[in-house]
């Protein structure tokens, strides 16, 4: 396993939290992203008025927090667990550490984030409940070669031979 891998693997904080409990409150310093493992979490405004407004929800695969993590910017909403969920947490300096060695991540992020914002703008408003701003539901990570395996996990699925889903394939510089 590369000595990269290694790092963003001890990097990842493996969260469980109880239905009902806050994630992350709005005005709080944004230091991490998560990923959604399982569960479902629910992301709410608070207004100056002190009326809550909807803002999204997120389930399998969603990222939460991204842009206010790589902006710099504080946490814009209050997010809580609606069911038991597990997250994965990735700190601020880890995902400086993939952006710095593997900018085509950061490239993808961007184009995934652009087709959200356009995508929203022209459905207008959406019916039901909004999904998180950032969904990306990645759900393959595949090696191109043995330099750069994948670290073990107990929930982690065999691979399948084709991934229906948007995939990153990492490869060493």
């Amino acid at each position: 396993m590369s000595s990269f891998v290694r790092q963003i693997d001890f990097a990842l904080d493996w969260v469980e939290v109880e239905a009902g409990r806050a994630i992350y409150r709005q005005g709080d310093k944004s230091d991490c992203t998560y990923i959604v493992l399982s569960g479902r979490l629910r992301s709410v405004v608070r207004k100056g008025n002190g009326k809550k407004r909807l803002a999204g929800e997120c389930g399998r695969g969603d990222l939460v927090g991204m842009v206010e993590t790589l902006t710099h910017q504080a946490r814009a909403t209050t997010v809580h667990a609606i069911r038991d969920s597990e997250l994965a947490k990735l700190p601020a300096r880890a995902l400086t550490a993939i952006k710095r060695r593997y900018p085509q991540v950061v490239t993808r992020l961007i184009h995934l984030l652009g087709e959200k914002i356009l995508g929203s703008l022209q459905q207008g408003p959406v019916r039901g409940p909004p999904r998180c701003f950032v969904s990306t539901a990645l759900s393959c990570l595949l090696p191109l070669c043995p330099l750069f395996p994948l670290p073990e996990h107990p929930s982690r699925k065999p691979a399948a031979p084709t991934c229906p889903a948007p995939t990153f394939l990492a490869q060493p510089p």
